[in-house]
């Protein structure tokens, strides 16, 4: 896991401005991950929880099934992949494709839940999530854990989770890349 640098250019404030709008419409989300696919989630035996949450997906993951390759799902798509953009080339990072760009909304528990541990594909890639508010809800990759502050920028690979929030609205956005 590695904390990236957060440029906070202009394009990085409106939309993280938009994101945390009134006007943004999210989606909801019955399961964490795909569990009809055993391929994203890992089976355990400690205190994870298949929690539902809130979503918008800018760019669509590739499926197992019909098209090979991420999808256009948000006119905000273009907003996005220039955040992304500026942040890959403030911190040198080379990136050949993005497969996958969402917003995630985790509402607070009052309870210690964790998500269930996953991987966003079934082939290998790197994760990136920005955490647009400070609501805490640690990130776990392995042995490697991030308590976030808002405007942080993390970058991974592998299984991971994420644990609720206490108080707060957990937004973040997460890009998947090769």
């Amino acid at each position: 896991m590695r904390k990236l640098q957060n440029p906070k250019l202009p394009n990085y404030t409106n939309l993280k401005e938009f994101i945390l709008g009134d006007n943004f419409p999210w989606f909801y989300n019955k399961h964490f991950v795909y569990k009809e696919n055993k391929d994203y989630y890992i089976e355990s035996d400690e205190k994870f929880s298949d929690i539902s949450f809130y979503t918008h997906s800018f760019l669509n993951r590739p499926k197992h099934t019909g098209e090979k390759y991420p999808t256009a799902n948000s006119p905000h798509v273009g907003a996005v992949s220039e955040v992304l953009n500026s942040i890959f080339a403030v911190n040198g990072i080379e990136v050949n494709c993005i497969y996958r760009m969402n917003a995630n909304l985790l509402h607070p528990s009052k309870t210690e839940k964790k998500t269930l541990v996953h991987v966003d594909h079934s082939f290998p890639h790197k994760n990136l999530l920005i955490y647009l508010t400070d609501a805490g809800g640690k990130t776990v990759c392995g042995k490697d854990i991030h308590d976030p502050k808002e405007d942080d920028i993390i970058t991974f690979e592998g299984e991971h989770y994420n644990f609720l929030p206490e108080n707060d609205r957990r937004i973040v956005i997460v890009a998947t890349y090769i």
